[in-house]
């Protein structure tokens, strides 16, 4: 399969960096909001319009960001040497991704509010971390060993 090019690469990072900052920034401002909504009462105006900031920060930048951050971490598998399960710490951000975006559709029908965005934050930051730090980064992949 054909490869990126080096400056097609650099693209795709800006790309995948920027939606992973959405996506924080995202469940942050969620979080915020539903901390300090905490306080208002069920039926009140202020609680209501909470609730519509919650939802269309969820619908204009946390969807679309993970959605895209699955698209670029798909082409990224796809069109470069990294694959999907040649280095572990790849195989983990997938694993952990696919966890967290089935923890969000069940969140969707059964809400967690406040507790599940705050896991949802220390997913995000261990997302980030294995990015940055790469353990298990070694000679082996996954696939090679037995």
């Amino acid at each position: 399969m054909k490869k990126m090019t080096s400056f097609q690469m650099k693209v795709m990072k800006i790309i995948h960096l920027v939606a992973a900052s959405l996506w924080l920034g995202g469940i942050v401002s969620v979080t915020i909001v539903l901390i300090g909504s905490d306080t208002f009462e069920a039926a009140s105006q202020a609680y209501l319009f909470a609730m519509s900031l919650v939802l269309t920060l969820e619908l204009a930048t946390i969807i679309p960001s993970s959605l895209v951050l699955l698209l670029t971490g798909l082409l990224f598998g796809l069109f470069t040497n990294w694959g999907f399960l040649k280095n572990r710490w790849i195989a983990a951000k997938w694993l952990i991704t696919i966890l967290i975006v089935a923890a969000s559709v069940i969140n969707y029908f059964l809400p967690g509010g406040i507790l599940f965005c705050l896991i949802q934050l220390a997913v995000i930051l261990t997302l980030f971390t294995i990015s940055v730090i790469k353990p298990w980064k070694g000679k082996h992949s996954i696939s090679k060993e037995k």
